[in-house]
């Protein structure tokens, strides 16, 4: 009977995987679905051993207990905790664990639902939640290759291959899951900037699933990430009018961004403008207090939530966008991710010497990412510093962060476009 669940889901894994391909076939760079693909499953395998003692064993295992529910109550037991978070009784309420951490049920929730196809099986349940973040990732990779040539080949590169990227957004985890839904909202964003067409069945699904998902695992992504694209229409809407009416626009639009973000602070009660400090000095106290020495960004501390915000800013952007650094590490992974870090840290010095020496010029795109990362690159840090925790966190932002930086470094681009060429790459 095992045999017949690997058979049935590899099909179905493979069947969903094919229709992505053929819905997406007529894209240049279709050609890397399958060698991206197989990466990933690869690195979903990975990470299944690397966190065997972890977060991600231990939900998946506390999962079973809620598949219980119909295998030994009854489905309508089952489908009313899905639905309604009701239970029956104290015995499966006490069961699942992390029934009082909304994000973390609802979690639970996804991986139990899907334990159903698979006989509650880790790996095909690993598996289908990669291959959603995949879909996401790769449904932006189209789009920005498409529309925005200057980013192509680095975006290749690091949505596809760079392992940090492909690890953090791989198995059962919740960043694999809310990285794959910011991708493709931002890969939507992109088509009804170019007026494409959007109002096809799939793409409409694809987009209510993933604000939806996005909205319950990680609502504090999605804050940012809706002014960010609002920011995006509007640069593009004031390039396509006359020079007279910009400024005006400019003024108008900001006015209406900051109504936009006033109103996105109370779609959670930790986000709201009243309580978001006290919220982040909170967090931040409590991840220092259960991380080793060592092992965590050491801030000023201050009894005043606000003070402690704003005199903490200049090292949680430096450690939002280059650290942790290689000289904290470790252990062999927090040692590649220092690599990593200091690789971005050396692009960067190398950016800032071409702004001086040519006249660089940025896209909208380009633009809004800059916002979407310097907002998260603070506030991360400050309610995550352990470095465990702000490496997960950082995959919100970091490959965008990377492509940014390395997409105007020529020598950078050229060896990855000769290295592409082996894939006919045009």
């Amino acid at each position: 009977m095992e045999y017949f669940y690997y058979i049935a889901n590899a099909l179905v894994l493979i069947g969903l995987s094919y229709f992505f391909y053929f819905k997406n076939k007529e894209s240049k760079v279709i050609r890397f679905f399958w060698i991206g693909l197989f990466y990933k499953l690869a690195m979903t395998v990975f990470v299944g051993y690397y966190y065997a003692l972890g977060d991600t064993w231990q939900m998946f295992n506390y999962t079973i207990n809620m598949n219980g529910i119909y295998e030994q109550d009854s489905f309508s037991s089952y489908w009313r905790m899905i639905f309604l978070s009701e239970f029956k009784s104290d015995y499966w309420k006490l069961g699942t664990v992390y029934w009082g951490n909304p994000r973390a049920f609802f979690m639970m929730k996804i991986i139990s639902l899907i334990n159903i196809l698979t006989d509650k099986n880790y790996w095909l349940t690993s598996f289908y939640i990669s291959l959603f973040s995949y879909f996401g990732t790769f449904f932006l990779l189209i789009n920005i290759t498409k529309h925005y040539q200057r980013l192509k080949v680095i975006s290749i590169f690091v949505l596809l291959f760079l392992p940090s990227v492909v690890f953090n957004a791989s198995g059962i985890m919740k960043e694999s899951l809310a990285f794959g839904s910011i991708c493709f909202i931002l890969g939507f964003a992109i088509l009804v900037n170019i007026k494409a067409k959007t109002n096809n069945l799939w793409l409409s699904i694809g987009l209510l699933l993933s604000l939806v998902l996005l909205y319950k695992l990680k609502f504090y992504f999605l804050a940012v990430l809706v002014p960010t694209i609002f920011l995006y229409f509007l640069l593009n809407f004031i390039k396509q009018i006359t020079p007279k009416k910009r400024f005006l626009a400019l003024i108008m639009g900001l006015f209406i961004l900051g109504g936009l973000i006033h109103s996105i602070t109370h779609i959670n009660p930790m986000i709201n403008i009243t309580s978001i400090f006290d919220t982040i000095a909170t967090n931040s106290a409590i991840s220092a207090q259960n991380s080793l020495e060592g092992s965590y960004i050491k801030f000023f501390s201050n009894d005043n939530s606000l003070l402690f915000f704003l005199q903490n800013i200049p090292k949680a952007l430096v450690y939002g966008l280059f650290g942790p650094f290689i000289w904290e590490s470790k252990n062999l992974p927090m040692l590649y991710i220092g690599l990593e870090n200091l690789t971005l840290l050396i692009g960067f010095l190398i950016l800032l010497v071409q702004l001086f020496k040519n006249n660089l010029k940025m896209s909208s795109l380009a633009w809004s990412f800059v916002f979407y990362i310097l907002v998260l690159a603070i506030i991360l840090p400050l309610a995550s510093p352990n470095f465990g925790t702000l490496t997960r966190y950082k995959i919100s932002y970091f490959p965008f962060l990377f492509i940014l930086i390395f997409r105007n470094i020529t020598f950078v681009n050229q060896k990855l476009s000769q290295f592409f060429n082996l894939f006919d790459f045009k």
